[in-house]
């Protein structure tokens, strides 16, 4: 049988309808003349559905890449020459598939345009296998896992940035290293037992190494190597996958070191730790001191909570316990013991671990407790303290109108007279009760001393003999008969004397002796010391009484604030005697034999004069005074006439103003007619106006040189103690007397023609 002959174009249709490519002949003007069923395979549209709608084939164009198709037809047309896409389309059952999509437009022989070939493959397969592969390679270039590809001679070909990371080589150095290397080095084999058989036999290896980096440090990796064979069967290459284990490594290095260390500190913490069953039964414990449990090890070892506790302490125990187990979270509470006739205060943690354990974390916060309350009554103290303040500035100011008033009197009389002898001792007792709203002030902010030059002889004695009246404790003084001046605030170092005398009276009960003893002293002894001190002129006092003495283990500790071993006790005044003698510049040490009564050295910083240089001090100058004009400020009238009759007394002219605007008017008048007062004395605080700070700072525009002097009943106050940084020249503290009055003025004076 003779075979049938086809001719080119029945062979290159058989081939078109054969095809599983999408394949059309479009006319000049886009419509389609042949569509080959490969378009219903790709698509599920079926060639007469194209052949009625020719712009179904843009219809299905995925939205995303209807760009890239006119640029396709744009190319193809633009260049009259073959172009192609990736271009996705959307099927007929609504799936996306990737197509390759070939356009060429074809000419005739005069170079007409008769038509367009459109060939479109599926590649959705390609384009998931090389997702596929770029997803592989990502992950393995990302992983932290170092991996490593080697031909069959052991040389590196491939690593990814983990490897080079760890190592610090770049892939270049790491190419010249190979693997074989290792085998016929006898150290290597050591480190890399059956290795070989790997390179040479094809099976896996795994194991854990030491390697030096660039650098020189160390690293360890956990590896494992394994070959590629083709399908022959024969080695290609081999893989090396290594995780870099050098943390962990140092971490079972430091942990294997450290768990002495953590069993000491387990043994050395303060908290007792318990260990419990699901039954609350105790089974383990740790404690650093076996005298801080409650009970012996054998009297809850094997117990349950409410065979050792009362029945409200297992209830309570019973609740948190059994609320860790259902949360598996952390519960806490507190509970009381009364042990040795004392309660002490505990607070337990409860934490599930495992399956049926807690571990039960037991502190003792009775310290805390009792620090906590004498917190909040340091808290109630500043609360008084405040109060103090405004109560001993008040009062000040009575006593100074009571004081001058009470001297005045006194000058008005023969010392012969009846009544001289009681109007002095009320001004005695007057004075004393300023020494008392001083410690008051003690309470309130403030504190700085407002240092003076002062007999310390005279300090001593009327402090300490004060403080004991009424007691049997007998004081006897030693003191130096040319004891130098003292350089101190006068009402905070009799509080210091004060709080002296009143431990010592306490450390007798049954009475005894109180030995006061005070020395001139150069330097200052190694042993009284501290940051605040140096070598000077120094006056050094001993307290010594006739009582039980203070026990070695609380001689560092006799300062601190709230400590006391007396039940009337507030633990505030050796602490008091501290703060006060270190804003002095001076010292304080405690020393004791137990038995042999308590011993308190302090040394305060001393003014050393000649014995003109005294009598100086010590001398009236009426006649320097006389003549001057000074301008008296203070809102309280009595305060007025005291200071204007003490002034007079001293041939003092004297002006007075209420407030802050007259005081300024006064002075500024003064200034215009040339005649500007010698100095003007103002109250440091008027009620509701501006006091003696914020008058000055208006009167120094006015007179650079001005003669300011403050007072206050506020002793404490900053601008008490540091007048000068405030633009004053001197300073008066109320109560005070005519003699402090004139001593102060001729120091202001003194020097001035």
């Amino acid at each position: 049988m003779k075979e049938k002959v086809y001719s080119e174009s029945e062979l290159l249709r058989m081939i078109m309808e054969n095809s599983k490519d999408w394949q059309m002949f479009l006319s000049p003007e886009g419509g389609i003349q042949y569509i080959s069923p490969g378009a219903t395979e790709i698509t599920g549209y079926s060639v007469n559905e194209f052949m009625k709608d020719a712009g179904l084939v843009e219809e299905i164009i995925y939205g995303e890449d209807l760009r890239i198709y006119e640029l396709l037809k744009y190319e193809s047309s633009s260049s009259g020459s073959q172009a192609q896409k990736d271009i996705r389309i959307i099927c007929k059952s609504g799936d996306v598939r990737w197509t390759n999509q070939y356009r060429k437009p074809v000419y005739s022989g005069e170079g007409n345009l008769i038509g367009t070939v459109v060939v479109i493959k599926d590649i959705t397969s390609i384009k998931e296998d090389l997702e596929k592969l770029s997803l592989f390679s990502e992950i393995v270039e990302q992983s932290t896992e170092a991996v490593t590809v080697m031909d069959s001679a052991g040389n590196i070909e491939y690593c990814n940035y983990a490897l080079m990371e760890i190592t610090g080589f770049t892939l270049s150095e790491l190419k010249k290293i190979r693997v074989f290397d290792y085998i016929h080095n006898p150290e290597t084999e050591k480190q890399f037992p059956g290795l070989g058989s790997v390179l040479i036999d094809g099976t896996v290896w795994r194991g854990q190494n030491r390697f030096r980096k660039k650098d020189g440090t160390c690293y360890y990796l956990d590896s494992v190597v394994f070959p590629l064979k083709n399908n022959a069967g024969k080695i290609t290459n081999y893989v090396k996958i290594s995780r870099d284990i050098t943390d962990l490594k140092r971490f079972e290095e430091e942990l294997r070191e450290s768990e002495a260390k953590n069993k000491a500190i387990l043994n050395l913490q303060p908290d007792l730790i318990f260990i419990l069953d699901k039954e609350q039964r105790f089974s383990d414990y740790f404690v650093n001191d076996v005298e801080a449990l409650a009970f012996s090890p054998r009297e809850f070892l094997g117990k349950k909570v409410q065979d050792i506790f009362s029945e409200d302490m297992a209830s309570k125990f019973n609740k948190y316990y059994t609320k860790a187990f259902a949360t598996g979270e952390m519960t806490q509470f507190e509970y009381e013991l009364l042990l040795k006739e004392r309660v002490q205060y505990y607070e337990a943690r409860i934490i599930p671990f495992g399956e049926d354990k807690i571990m039960a974390i037991v502190r003792n916060m009775t310290e805390k407790r009792e620090q906590e309350q004498e917190l909040l009554k340091l808290k109630k103290l500043e609360s008084v303290g405040v109060l103090a303040g405004g109560i001993a500035h008040d009062f000040n100011n009575v006593l100074a109108g009571a004081v001058g008033n009470i001297e005045l009197a006194s000058m008005e009389l023969d010392p012969g007279h009846p009544a001289f002898g009681y109007l002095e001792r009320a001004n005695k007792g007057l004075l004393r009760a300023s020494s008392l709203t001083k410690q008051l002030l003690t309470f309130a902010k403030g504190g700085d001393p407002v240092i003076g030059v002062h007999d310390v002889k005279e300090i001593l004695r009327e402090s300490v003999l004060f403080n004991l009246t009424g007691s049997s404790v007998k004081p006897v003084f030693s003191l130096a008969g040319d004891l130098w001046m003292v350089k101190a605030d006068k009402g905070q170092i009799e509080q210091v004397f004060g709080n002296l005398t009143l431990n010592a009276k306490q450390a007798m009960p049954d009475g005894g002796k109180l030995y006061i003893s005070a020395s001139n002293l150069s330097g200052l002894p190694p042993a009284l010391n501290n940051e605040n001190t140096s070598t000077g002129k120094y006056i050094k006092i001993v307290f010594k009484d006739e009582g039980k003495g203070i026990p070695p283990e609380y001689l560092d500790t006799v300062f601190d604030p709230y400590f006391s071993t007396k039940k009337e006790g507030t633990g505030l005044g050796l602490a008091t005697v501290f703060s006060i003698i270190k804003k002095h510049g001076g010292s304080i040490k405690a020393d004791s034999c137990p038995g042999g009564g308590a011993v308190f050295t302090l040394c305060l910083p001393a003014e050393v004069f000649g014995d003109e240089e005294y009598s100086d001090l010590n001398r009236k100058e009426e006649s320097s005074l006389e003549g001057l004009k000074i301008l008296v400020m203070d809102d309280e009238e009595y305060i007025r006439k005291v200071l204007t009759s003490m002034l007079s007394l001293l041939g003092i002219l004297v002006d007075t103003a209420e407030n802050g605007n007259e005081t300024f008017d006064l002075y500024r008048k003064s200034v215009e007619q040339g005649t500007p007062y010698a100095a003007v004395i103002m109250d440091l605080t008027i009620p509701g106006g501006m006091g003696g700070k914020e008058t000055l700072e208006r009167l120094l525009p006015l007179d650079p040189d001005i003669k300011a002097v403050v007072t206050s009943g506020y002793s404490n106050d900053p601008v008490m103690a540091n007048y000068k940084d405030y633009g004053f020249s001197g300073c008066l503290i109320k109560p005070f007397t005519l003699d402090s009055l004139q001593r102060m003025l001729v120091s202001l004076f003194k020097g001035d023609p």
